[in-house]
């Protein structure tokens, strides 16, 4: 049986910060794909179902080019780092736009040699010639998005430790359920279980690797919700090895966007409450199993020294 942790968000914190004093406060941040998509939605769903430059919405164009604009100004601040996984969802989204451009003018030529007449070719050109030229700019921004991106990815020092980290956050985060939140990410149409790259995961490993390895208090910004509880639930799973001071003493944080803009600070592991987990009978059965099957003493070990 799978567990969802933390149905309520009563675990959460609630202190609002703003882009830049996160920014300030934070000496290193690790950040994913949709910090700066519309909320809740997701473009390229709706860019699926487009047949035509005529169907293009030039509304909702501007906005995913303010979002990705966004993007590569976060990115160029010296702080803040991604994870090679981030810099693949951003090529990936790339290579839609460029397969959707592809598509389309294949249908505008397709359109053009079957009769119709100069008129109505004229005003589709005229029409649509600016979205047209909105979205093939925008895919030009994912190329320049991804070389920025690329820049700042964090790399570890030591891999093997690093991929040990790594396989104890996947299974925490696979055997107790705690990735929900489809976001703006993925749509009904590609559910995040069936196309899922463990980004959520490698921004946990990477914060975690930081803490314990590099002892560097760090910080994850974003919009899923997920990250959130994959965090907390690692942190459940290690409390039992005496090594949890380490993020302690070196915390990291994780803050969600707002639809106002502004950063609230919802986990710091600094300050972690443990009432859900005491009240939480089936959470803390499956949590002394984890601790019993991984390999979490050879880990703290390492961590310790």
């Amino acid at each position: 049986m799978k567990l969802t942790m933390l149905k309520n968000k009563g675990y959460l914190r609630n202190e609002e910060s703003s882009m830049e004093e996160v920014l300030v406060k934070e000496p290193t941040i690790l950040t994913d794909t949709g910090l700066f998509h519309r909320m809740g939605k997701s473009y390229f769903d709706e860019l699926y179902n487009v047949h035509a430059y005529a169907k293009l919405d030039r509304t909702i164009l501007e906005e995913e080019f303010t979002c990705i604009t966004h993007l590569q100004g976060w990115y160029q601040h010296p702080n803040v780092y991604t994870v090679p996984k981030v810099v693949k969802e951003i090529n990936d989204m790339k290579e839609i736009l460029r397969s959707k451009i592809k598509y389309l003018n294949r249908e505008q030529r397709r359109y053009s040699k079957n009769g119709a007449t100069f008129r109505k070719k004229r005003e589709e050109k005229e029409d649509f010639h600016h979205e047209k030229k909105l979205l093939e700019e925008l895919c030009f921004e994912y190329c320049e998005t991804i070389r920025l991106a690329k820049r700042s990815v964090s790399k570890p020092r030591n891999i093997s430790l690093y991929r040990d980290l790594e396989t104890l956050v996947i299974t925490v985060t696979r055997e107790t359920g705690a990735k929900k939140d489809y976001g703006v990410r993925y749509s009904d149409r590609h559910r995040k279980k069936d196309e899922d790259f463990n980004t959520d995961e490698e921004l946990v490993t990477m914060a975690l690797y930081l803490a314990f390895f590099e002892k560097r208090k760090n910080a994850i910004v974003t919009q899923d919700s997920d990250i959130a509880r994959i965090l907390l639930n690692c942190f459940w799973v290690l409390q039992g090895s005496n090594i949890t001071q380490k993020i302690e003493t070196f915390p990291i944080r994780v803050y969600h966007r707002q639809t106002s803009g502004t950063m609230r600070c919802v986990v710091d592991t600094k300050d972690i409450p443990y009432d859900y987990l005491q009240t939480n009978s089936l959470l803390i059965e499956r949590i002394k199993m984890l601790q019993n099957t991984l390999k979490i003493k050879e880990l703290c070990r390492h961590i310790t020294t």
